[in-house]
């Protein structure tokens, strides 16, 4: 028989415990979990901070109500505006007044704040300009004089100096016989195009005016007649002109 201290170191010692193969295999299929997601957030990120925003949509606002930049509540002349164009903070309208050709004009507004500040026609020397109703407007921006289109003496009107009292107003083309010029523009190399829908043709005028040269043709007659009432039966005033801005 063995003594109690005998028996203590008889005994084999105790072997530690074996990790089952499942607690192996979870360990493992966590860490891949928590790598795969550290991949997908880095990824995603880099792909977030790259990616340029996107490009707004642009939308359409109809009827917005804006402000009266002229009016002839107190711009009396401007009656039937038409022809409108702008240079170095100054805004030009011509008006089509059919109701009284010859008091037709070319009104200069101040652009920042809607102010009459030249009235071109129905002075000395502006004989031109009131002859008849104008239409188009356009500017020669590389000296600035101002050219008018006068539809009803069927002229092209070049007008130096158009901010000054006294301007210098000529004749820079004419029309064939019952035609009226309506919009005008410049070109790059410095010809004048300009339309004329009563005849539907539209006419080009070589760097420093005279003869018009025949671009398009589209014969019309509809537009030659309306012209022709508007001429022999002017109509009234139906209330007050203004723009809008």
């Amino acid at each position: 028989m063995l003594s109690t201290t005998e028996h203590m170191f008889s005994q084999q010692p105790v072997a530690p415990k074996k990790r089952s193969w499942m607690a192996a295999v979870k360990g493992l299929f966590v860490c891949g979990v928590v790598l795969a997601w550290v991949w997908v957030l880095t990824g995603c990120s880099s792909t977030v901070q790259s990616t340029p925003p996107p490009t707004p949509t642009p939308t359409l606002v109809l009827h917005a109500p804006g402000s009266i930049f002229a009016s002839s509540d107190t711009v009396p002349n401007l009656q039937f505006p038409e022809g409108i164009t702008s240079w170095k903070n100054k805004v030009y309208t011509a008006t089509y007044n059919v109701a009284d050709p010859h008091s037709s004009r070319i009104l200069v507004f101040d652009a920042s704040t809607g102010e009459l500040v030249n009235t071109l026609g129905g002075k000395p020397g502006q004989e031109l300009i009131s002859a008849g109703a104008l239409l188009g407007l356009t500017i020669d921006r590389k000296i600035g004089d101002l050219y008018c289109a006068a539809n009803f003496a069927g002229e092209i009107l070049q007008i130096r100096n158009p901010d000054s009292d006294t301007p210098q107003i000529s004749i820079y083309a004419t029309y064939p016989k019952g035609g009226g010029p309506e919009d005008l523009v410049f070109g790059r190399d410095g010809t004048l195009y300009a339309s004329d829908s009563n005849l539907g043709v539209v006419y080009s005028i070589a760097p420093g005016g005279g003869k018009v040269n025949l671009l398009r043709c589209r014969p019309g007659r509809t537009g030659h007649r309306e012209s022709a009432r508007l001429r022999s039966k002017p109509q009234s005033r139906p209330g007050r002109d203004s723009y809008r801005v």
